[in-house]
């Protein structure tokens, strides 16, 4: 059973465009790029945590919540009012569980950290949206683009989302075996799509260690330490993440 922990959060976000565009509103945001700490965090994919969405919300009701999030908990905020180009968030409800997968657990505490280190630096958070693909062609959003919405601090530390979800079950990077598991030199990559992939491999608390390219059905993890890593590759289809270990 869930517990809430009420927190009192308070951070402004300058935006590039109207802090009410109705493009934050009515788009749902997921999560797929994260430096926290200045280290780029991996964002496990499985069943526990299929995605990481953000949610704005356009409220009539002071009680309702305008903006949710989640990992393997759920936060919530409120908008408390718009000023020129920033919003002021205040009022925060997280929920307290645990999360099933240990690598769940390593991510959600960074994900949150983004946030609470925001609050604690009282500094503001800009956010900008861009067009990511834009199927018409045009240079101003239209219906169908795929849209990005980049949250960064004045450290440099930022979360990126897009507003289309990454359906991993649904294309061929989950089909991804990696063998043997635990590897001592070698990991050999199962893959029948082509091997023109991106990775990058992280150590259990999320830090990144190295940005490979696959072009080969074998990677050399004999400079690894012993270890537990998270490899997450990606291509034009989307991105996966699988855990191995160095042994």
């Amino acid at each position: 059973m869930r517990h809430l922990l009420m927190l009192l959060v308070v951070f402004t976000a300058v935006n590039s465009v109207n802090a009410q565009d109705p493009i934050l509103f009515e788009n749902d945001w997921f999560l797929i790029d994260l430096r926290v700490a200045g280290e780029d965090v991996a964002i496990p994919v499985n069943s526990e945590m299929p995605n990481v969405p953000l949610n704005f919300f356009v409220t009539t009701h002071p009680d309702d919540w305008d903006v949710y999030s989640s990992a393997c908990n759920d936060i919530y905020l409120y908008i408390d009012e718009y000023t020129a180009n920033t919003m002021e968030l205040t009022f925060a409800t997280i929920t307290l569980g645990e999360c099933d997968f240990e690598e769940n657990t390593v991510f959600e505490f960074k994900y949150f950290q983004f946030f609470d280190s925001t609050v604690t630096s009282g500094e503001p958070l800009n956010y900008f949206f861009d067009i990511v693909d834009s199927p018409s062609g045009t240079s101003g959003p239209e219906e169908g683009d795929l849209l990005g919405l980049r949250l960064e601090q004045s450290s440099g530390d930022f979360a990126y989302y897009i507003n289309a979800k990454l359906q991993v079950d649904d294309f061929s990077l989950a089909r991804i075996e990696l063998f043997p598991n635990p590897a001592t030199n070698f990991l050999n990559i199962n893959y029948s799509g082509g091997l023109d992939l991106s990775a990058r491999i992280f150590t259990i608390d999320g830090r990144l260690i190295k940005k490979i390219q696959i072009l080969q059905d074998q990677l050399d993890v004999s400079d690894l330490t012993n270890g537990v890593y998270f490899l997450e590759i990606s291509n034009t289809e989307g991105k996966t993440v699988k855990r191995f270990v160095k042994q």
